[in-house]
């Protein structure tokens, strides 16, 4: 944990030197935990809360730049439903503390796994509509590309550790005008059983790209997901 954290910290004050100085970086501790709670054979609930907190940026003075600060927390809950074996639709709610104002977000989405002999490639295409009093509506469409990896054998099994590495893109528009955020997520995974599994992540996201880019976040991510009756 102390590694990851450290080079998470390092990898921000690289991205901060390589970019020019009107590159905003930031970056920090990111805990995530979700629950699933099946209701049916078809039918499961989630809910899961996040939390980023960050410890560096370089839109402060340079002798405030490496300091605790909250930077956002998420409730999320959603409704899914299987279509088949490999395809599931889910529909969601959350809700967002941060300091720029609280907002509302609802969220649809569809889910697909292709299965190969060693790993396994999970497709998700979700749209999103945040809601604010202080701003216009936010609209987003989002494709994630995610794959587990086990380290030992063809297949996972309890007990055993994978790598995990994710692609997100996500348009969106505001206000007429147009954005578009990169994400891009690599780490390790262990697997404790049907019912647990606890992530380690580093968290880096890039926007906008037009004209170019001038946002840079990098969190250290740490994931615990719990199901009352295991994931499959």
């Amino acid at each position: 944990m102390r590694f990851l954290l450290l080079f998470c910290l390092a990898l921000v004050f690289i991205t901060d030197h390589v970019w020019s100085q009107n590159t905003r970086v930031q970056g920090g501790l990111f805990p995530e935990m979700g629950l699933n709670i099946p209701l049916s054979q078809r039918w499961k609930y989630t809910a899961k809360i996040e939390s980023q907190h960050g410890l560096y940026r370089n839109t402060v003075p340079e002798d405030e730049r490496i300091n605790y600060y909250h930077y956002r927390t998420d409730f999320q809950s959603f409704l899914e439903v299987k279509l088949t074996a490999r395809i599931k639709a889910a529909a969601g709610y959350q809700y967002r503390i941060e300091d720029g104002g609280n907002n509302h977000r609802s969220i649809q989405q569809i889910t697909w796994l292709n299965t190969f002999r060693t790993f396994r490639v999970g497709s998700r295409l979700r749209a999103d509509q945040r809601f604010s009093p202080d701003i216009s509506p936010e609209f987003r469409l989002r494709y994630r590309a995610s794959s587990d990896i086990p380290l030992e054998g063809e297949k996972l099994d309890d007990g055993e550790k994978y790598v995990l590495l994710s692609l997100e893109f996500i348009p969106a528009i505001q206000g007429g005008e147009f954005t578009l955020e990169n994400r891009l997520v690599a780490g390790i995974g262990h697997y404790f059983d049907r019912s647990k599994k606890l992530e380690f992540t580093l968290d880096y996201r890039t926007d906008p790209y037009f004209p170019n880019v001038n946002r840079h976040r990098i969190w250290c991510k740490f994931s615990f997901y719990w199901s009352l009756k295991g994931f499959k």
